[in-house]
């Protein structure tokens, strides 16, 4: 497979919904302290952060954040103004969907302003901007990625490692991306990208993501990471993003992020310089993980690729207040497609 993912920004819709309504259940931690139980639970499973929902009333924000910090998690969400001034850790999304009624970090037409990157990078906040998805009243604008991602069809690690279907979708995206110029896709990306060099240019801990399972995994990391070069972050900068911060999204700079003594011996070995030319890191030859080298060929021989995707079950609409016409979230190119 291309790369392994440092960070990836994962949407679950159950994810807040299960914070909404647990997070007034309480237990008591190792400490004696009262912690919401959904918190506990994610330090029971050891997992590295807790990310809070759309959902999630904002009292309930503030109990997460602060729970969380209580037992050494990160948080994050996909707000910025609200999670900001609570001490969250990080934001998800250029965009990303809202229950305020309005867009926080972005124009319906994808831009952004110096009252959205000033705050975000003086933060010290991390952001995972997830290039690609939904914006311009479509589900995703994927074809402006897919555009530039004709290195990517027959490439063995994903006929291998996708499933039949998974693929077949793939492929058609940039096939269709290849044939007609989707030119209002790229003109909306590339505000995204401009607004992520000027967050980097600031100072701001941009790390790398995609959003998989609702795009596809490993592929659609290297297609933000060129995405990134193409609006003018240099390829130096958009590794760092890869390896650095998205080690520092985590809470894990201690063992991932740099090849140092005493960290996890996790490398890739690729063909180029991915410091010159950003495609040369999405020509993995050989990966590393424990001080354990695989090649490409190990990795993808005797694969059987299921013939069905793996779909995950929708969730209703919830909205928070009666549906009336002037939400946003109520028109109908969100109701059947947006994913929360």
């Amino acid at each position: 497979m291309p790369a392994p993912e440092v960070c990836r920004a994962v949407s679950n819709p159950q994810d807040g919904l299960v914070v909404r309504t647990v997070a007034l259940a309480r237990r008591r931690s190792r400490s004696g302290r009262s912690h919401p139980q959904s918190v506990l639970r994610a330090d029971d499973l050891t997992r590295d952060m807790v990310k809070t929902y759309v959902r999630l009333p904002h009292a309930l924000q503030r109990t997460a954040v602060r729970a969380a910090h209580r037992i050494g998690l990160r948080t994050a969400s996909h707000y910025l103004f609200g999670p900001l001034d609570l001490g969250a850790d990080g934001v998800e999304h250029i965009g990303g969907t809202s229950r305020y009624g309005r867009r926080q970090k972005e124009t319906h037409l994808g831009h952004s302003y110096q009252d959205v990157t000033g705050p975000l990078a003086a933060s010290g906040m991390a952001f995972t901007p997830t290039f690609g998805l939904s914006g311009l009243g479509l589900s995703a604008v994927r074809a402006a990625l897919y555009r530039y991602a004709e290195w990517a069809l027959d490439d063995t690690r994903l006929t291998s490692l996708l499933t039949a279907a998974e693929y077949a979708e793939l492929r058609e995206g940039i096939e269709a991306a290849l044939a007609e110029e989707p030119t209002a896709e790229l003109a909306f990306v590339a505000r995204h990208g401009e607004t992520v060099r000027r967050l980097v240019e600031q100072g701001a801990h941009v790390a790398v993501g995609t959003d998989s399972p609702l795009v596809p995994p490993g592929v659609y990391y290297h297609l933000n990471l060129q995405t990134m070069v193409r609006h003018g972050v240099s390829p130096y900068e958009a590794l760092r993003s890869a390896t650095v911060q998205g080690a520092r999204t985590l809470g894990l700079s201690d063992q991932l992020g740099t090849v140092e003594p005493g960290k996890l011996a996790d490398l890739v070995l690729v063909e180029g310089d991915p410091t010159t030319d950003i495609a040369a890191a999405a020509a993995v030859r050989q990966v590393v993980v424990g001080g354990i080298p695989h090649t490409v060929a190990d990795l993808t021989a005797n694969t059987k690729r299921s013939r069905t995707a793996v779909h995950n079950a929708a969730l209703p609409d919830l909205p928070q207040q009666p549906a009336r016409d002037r939400f946003w979230w109520h028109r109908e190119e969100h109701i059947h497609h947006s994913c929360c």
